[in-house]
């Protein structure tokens, strides 16, 4: 089994990398990031509710891991409403560790946090070297 992983990968990174690797890495991301630490940031960030018996937080409903930036949707609980979230997205990045977090409704009862990590514009794009410009035909000097 390992032999056709290992060919696949030689000859094919792309789709290698696609199917098995950022999978992988998304699903562990998910769980690193949101699901090992939900409730109980969630509760940091006063958006849970308590009664007397019971904690209920809001329901974790899907994570989109980017490059840069993750979109986590989520279901409100009964009684919030969509500034809850806007009025805590200081709070809410800073408890999932993130630069920067964007709140909105995406649906009933639904909103999607977006969190950025990094700057996607601090990578070095290498462009290529321009020895000289070249005139067009016909041009004159």
């Amino acid at each position: 089994m390992a032999a056709p992983g290992f060919l696949w990968r030689r000859a094919r990174a792309d789709l290698f990398a696609r199917w098995i690797t950022d999978r992988a890495r998304s699903r562990f991301l998910i769980w690193w990031r949101y699901g090992r630490n939900w409730s109980r940031l969630m509760k940091a960030c006063h958006l849970t509710v308590s009664s007397q018996t019971r904690v209920v937080t809001p329901k974790l409903a899907g994570v989109e891991i980017g490059k840069g930036t993750d979109r986590v949707r989520l279901r409100m609980l009964e009684g919030q409403c969509p500034a809850d979230y806007e009025n805590r997205v200081e709070t809410i990045a800073h408890a999932f560790k993130a630069e920067q977090c964007h709140a909105s409704i995406v649906g009933p009862a639904t909103v999607e946090l977006r969190f950025r990590f990094g700057d996607a514009l601090a990578d070095t794009v290498l462009l290529p070297r321009v020895d000289h410009w070249s005139k067009p035909e016909g041009a004159s000097a």
